[in-house]
């Protein structure tokens, strides 16, 4: 964005007067960042999303585990309001100018500028506010934009929808008059809203220039960055109970936030000295911990090549980070970006950046026809749609990430010849789910009757089968765990595999390994049903009565859990739909309930009943909930047929969704194959991704189409014309060997 734009969106945003201004601002926005052939938004959307009662379900809820071993809590906002929210951020930061003490989610600036203004202290003290984001309240931020630079005082009625679209009602802790921390329903800033960053800036305004007015009166530098707060001085102040730190915590907790005393570290030189993880002690460096993981990676990939590598950089990648948004990184592009990061801090004339990127381009050379492909794919896109700057960001993220994986990967070929990489390896992942049932291995009899086991000689007794397990079936759990990780912890975790240092812990000590979608306990490992075979030789585990019974809820029923049985019962569930519980039907039940009760009629045909096959059954109802919670508004189209289809020869099950009458002619088939990288969309392709392949039907603005999202066939297409449609159908293909 150039400075004539910025500067058109200042003089806008000070001229409007009336919600309708607003709208105009936010559509002329939304056309500089996405191209001027983006959809308008609409009054009755700003009406819908700032009014909670009107604007259904506007949050998503999850949590993400830190480096330190908590969550954290975050509340994702919904297509349309993410897309409302993202326009108001850009005018927001437009409006308003940071101090130079500020820099994250500052446009321009970045850790290293944060860590910069700290180099060559003798004493560096860091301070982490507690719950950033929902500390702030819808009434701050309300009162807040009605002062300098916004000035909306006298234009409430903008203020209100801006604080409104802005905040949700959450959960939150807040001291009660006798200073006692207790659970509270509070409008707040959400973490997880592209308009949090920016309005806690905002919002942090007075507490930036009190602290800086209290370093200054006690001669040391103050920056700030998110919720992490930085001092440095070459003297000290920062003893416990000094004029100093009791001046910080008045200053902090008279703008309503509270420090986490658990963050709070003082760092003198001599030994290292860090800020937002870069060391200040004499300039500006990456850790050596960071050079160590780098050189690491780079000796295993010219030691084992790629695919290895990349199997053991993922399984470690994923603990130091603890999550990742979306696909699994590839180790290639990971590389890159930290190389990317390390010149930015340390320089390109830095010698052991030089050697490192060195090592890479000799290594990555060998994707060079990969690279080309890469080339065509966004050449393809940028030539016959229209990609804004924004969207190809969007789409070089997701290239990358797909980058190093594509060498070895199948490729779905539209009819233009357009490739687009794409592992996808469903019908492996069923032949090992069929395990479960082979009556020649161990796998079987950890979710079947064990009287056609001993009778068979397969095995005496539990100690037996567990041995028999560690050598046979735990080899299979790994191969699923690598094909899709999500299902393959799961089942090791009913199985109670031990880690790799044996069956018990270091401090000898079991471990009992939650999974499934409620959370069991409960599994073939765990202390208490070990004990109890151990006394009980002869007795059948299945007859072990739990010493805890559950009542869970599933459907529209109770089921008691007070037998290992039960928990066998509710772990086949997880892994198969079972024709004789009419688990299939069953689960589409539950979402109409959930989800299509009012103003629609769904129909469920007979032939959903008697559906047997192997999967990931709560990773495939994930990807439903946010199918069937896009229909869910679209209340104009009543009508939505779900049916199954077994086709024997095949070895396939066909299940059908159809949106009747609700087709996508605002957008072209190539235009909405790209949906895939971002949004609902991707997190439904990486929920479905090995589990089944994944086809959508419609009518869009060039004709008929269906569009292969998962295709485990090199021949299929990914874009291919349809004689007609009847609305927009989903279509997931699950094999049975």
């Amino acid at each position: 964005m150039d400075k004539s734009q910025i500067e058109f969106i200042r003089t806008s945003f000070a001229k409007m007067q009336s919600k309708e201004d607003f709208l105009r601002l936010l559509n002329k926005v939304k056309r500089i960042i996405y191209g001027q052939k983006a959809i308008d938004f609409k009054l009755n959307q700003l009406t819908w999303y700032a009014n909670p009662e009107l604007g259904g379900k506007r949050y998503v809820e999850f949590e993400i585990k830190k480096k330190s071993g908590s969550s954290r809590k975050i509340h994702a906002p919904v297509n349309g309001l993410k897309a409302l929210q993202s326009v108001i951020s850009v005018i927001l930061q437009c409006v308003y100018e940071p101090t130079k003490v500020v820099s994250g989610f500052v446009l321009g600036r970045s850790i290293y500028d944060n860590a910069n203004w700290h180099v060559g202290s003798n004493y560096v003290y860091n301070v982490d506010l507690k719950d950033f984001f929902p500390s702030i309240d819808q009434a701050r931020v309300w009162k807040t934009i009605q002062l300098k630079p916004f000035n909306l005082s006298g234009r409430l009625e903008i203020a209100n929808v801006i604080a409104s679209i802005a905040c949700t009602s959450i959960e939150v802790e807040r001291k009660d008059e006798f200073g006692n921390w207790q659970i509270v329903n509070r409008n707040v800033l959400p973490q997880g809203a592209p308009t949090s960053p920016v309005l806690t800036n905002i919002v942090c305004q007075k507490l930036d220039y009190l602290l800086t007015a209290v370093a200054n009166r006690f001669g040391v530098r103050y920056s700030r960055y998110a919720d992490d707060i930085t001092f440095s001085s070459m003297h000290n102040v920062y003893q416990d109970e000094s004029e100093f730190v009791k001046e910080l915590k008045r200053v902090i907790e008279s703008q309503n936030f509270h420090i986490k005393e658990s963050k709070t570290r003082l760092q003198r030189q001599g030994y290292r000295m860090e800020v937002t993880g870069l060391l200040v002690n004499d300039k500006v460096n990456v850790q050596k911990r960071y050079v160590k993981q780098l050189r690491m990676w780079l000796y295993y990939w010219e030691r084992y090549g790629y695919e290895r590598a990349n199997e053991y950089f993922v399984e470690h990648y994923l603990k130091d980070k603890g999550y990742v948004k979306s696909n699994l990184p590839a180790m290639a592009s990971v590389i890159a970006g930290k190389l990317d990061f390390m010149k930015m801090v340390v320089g390109v004339e830095s010698k052991i950046y030089q050697n490192l990127k060195l090592r890479f381009e000799k290594l990555s050379g060998k994707f060079s026809a990969e690279s080309e492909l890469i080339k065509e794919i966004e050449k393809f896109i940028i030539e016959n749609t229209n990609t804004t700057l924004l969207e190809k960001s969007v789409l070089d993220k997701k290239i990358s990430s797909a980058n190093a994986e594509s060498m070895q990967a199948s490729t779905n070929v539209n009819s233009m010849g357009f490739q687009i990489p794409v592992i996808h390896r469903p019908k492996e992942l069923v032949n090992l789910l069929n395990n479960f049932s082979a009556n020649n291995h161990p796998l079987k009899y950890a979710c079947h009757s064990w009287e056609d086991g001993k009778v068979e000689d397969h095995f005496e007794n539990y100690s037996d089968f567990i041995k028999k397990y560690e050598e046979f079936g735990k080899p299979v759990c790994f191969e699923i765990q690598k094909i899709k990780k999500q299902l393959g912890t799961k089942i090791l975790h009913f199985l109670n595999t031990p880690n790799e240092n044996g069956k018990y812990l270091k401090e000898k000590k079991f471990v009992d390994y939650r999974w499934g979608e409620f959370g069991m306990k409960y599994g073939w490992q765990s202390k208490e049903l070990t004990s109890w075979a151990a006394e009980n030789p002869e007795s059948d585990p299945f007859d072990y009565p739990l010493a805890v019974k559950r009542i869970i809820s599933k459907g529209n029923q109770d089921i008691e859990i007070s037998k290992f049985r039960d928990v066998i019962s509710l772990f086949k569930s997880e892994i198969e739909f079972r024709p004789e519980k009419a688990d299939l039907l069953n689960l589409f039940i539950e979402l109409r309930r959930k989800y299509l009760v009012r103003d629609f009629k769904v129909e469920l045909s007979k032939s959903l009943e008697g559906k047997q096959f192997y999967t990931d059954v709560h990773g495939f109802k994930r990807a439903l909930n946010k199918i069937f919670g896009e229909i869910s508004k679209r209340t104009l189209y009543p009508g939505v047929l779900v049916s199954a289809n077994n086709l024997p020869e095949e070895g396939v099950t066909f299940i059908e969704i159809t949106h009747c009458e609700s087709f996508c002619e605002g957008k072209s088939s190539i235009e909405m194959s790209k949906e895939i990288y971002d949004g609902d969309f991707a997190d439904i392709l990486e929920l479905l991704k090995n589990l089944c392949d994944w086809s959508v039907e419609s009518k869009f603005s060039d004709g008929n189409f269906r569009i292969n999202y998962l295709s485990s066939s090199n021949s299929d297409s990914a874009v291919i014309p349809i004689d007609s449609a009847q609305g927009f159908k989903h279509i997931f293909k699950f094999y049975k060997s």
